[in-house]
């Protein structure tokens, strides 16, 4: 609300009638489209990798330590990263070896979907706003593998005009 009103608006920017002049907020450092109401996904900064020069663990665990993911919104994807860096340690590779070819291919493989991460936009608004959900549940499903766990909720909710939301 602050925000807003520092910025000379008196309601929502969702509901004003020129939104267009309104740039991106950020909400714990993940950047929210405060018109459209969800978060967005910046991967400039991970981006910037300089392909001159070989692909060591050095730069695999630089190119983690620049995801800042501090909901959890990444972590089916940086999870596979995280399975490679532990590979390496493995391997006992020395900081600045190139990385092995079964291991390139894989990293190869994540570094090329990273574009696709900035194509995301998540929902900030759950549930309805209008207290119009008729049906509200939360599922959580396990998941355990050699490598890791994983416990993803998930909220589904809907209305008695609208069909179900799955979050």
């Amino acid at each position: 609300m602050k925000t807003w009103k520092g910025e000379g608006l008196e309601i929502h920017p969702r509901h004003s009638e020129d939104s267009s002049q309104i740039p991106l907020s950020k909400v714990l450092g993940i950047p929210w489209n405060v018109v459209h109401d969800y978060f967005t996904i910046d991967v400039k900064g991970l981006m910037e990798l300089d392909t001159s020069k070989p692909i060591t663990k050095r730069v695999v665990l630089q190119s983690a330590g620049k995801i800042y993911d501090s909901v959890g919104f990444l972590s089916p994807y940086t999870i596979r990263l995280k399975c490679l860096l532990q590979e390496l340690w493995l391997r006992k590779l020395a900081w600045d070896d190139e990385l092995p070819p079964d291991i390139y291919a894989i990293w190869l493989q994540w570094w090329s979907e990273l574009p696709l991460l900035s194509e995301l936009k998540i929902p900030q608004m759950i549930l309805d706003s209008s207290g119009d959900s008729s049906d509200v549940q939360i599922h959580t499903f396990s998941n355990a593998s050699q490598k890791h766990i994983e416990q993803p909720p998930s909220l589904r909710s809907s209305t008695k005009t609208e069909s179900a939301l799955i979050s």
